[in-house]
């Protein structure tokens, strides 16, 4: 499989971590020889596109789980699945899975993570959108500035003023 898997990458000009070969349904193996997986001159074998991403656990689901899970996903598996893969392993139902990626939530869920700019060996952080603050409504919305130490004696710290006011 290793040799064909070479091949493979050598005409399509992808890199061999980036897709996987499948054979009546299942993953072919790199150590796996073909007449092991039941190949036979003429079988049809597919190649599909692939990538591995991670995702940091919330500290809930570490003692269980570890720090970080590992997915093996086709590129054009949307958000949800990533969740309901999330959900199958963790237990955590996917309604309440909130995905980060890059400092922004993942919340359009029939979009591919390819789409979202994911790429393999991305890492991605899951939060339990429970255990988030509630966002405040958007007329009270405010930003805080911090502010550097030679106004502290004077001004504080920071100070918050209106998001709308910075329009």
């Amino acid at each position: 499989v290793a040799q064909l898997e070479a091949l493979a990458s050598g005409v399509i000009g992808v890199d061999e971590k980036e897709f996987g070969l499948y054979f009546g349904g299942n993953f072919l193996g790199g150590t796996q020889t073909l007449g092991a997986a039941g190949i036979v001159h003429k079988s049809t074998i597919l190649l599909d596109l692939s990538m591995e991403v991670k995702v940091a656990l919330p500290p809930s689901l570490q003692a269980a789980h570890g720090s970080v899970l590992t997915f093996d996903i086709k590129t054009d598996d949307t958000v949800e699945a990533l969740k309901t893969k999330i959900a199958a392993v963790t237990g955590m139902a996917a309604a309440v899975q909130v995905l980060w990626f890059k400092g922004d939530a993942l919340t359009i869920t029939n979009r591919t993570l390819s789409d979202a700019g994911i790429a393999d060996q991305d890492l991605l952080l899951l939060k339990d959108a429970s255990s988030l603050p509630p966002s405040p409504p958007a007329t009270e919305s405010t930003v805080t500035i911090n502010l550097p130490a030679l106004l502290h004696a004077t001004i504080g710290t920071s100070v918050t003023i209106p998001a709308s006011a910075t329009t």
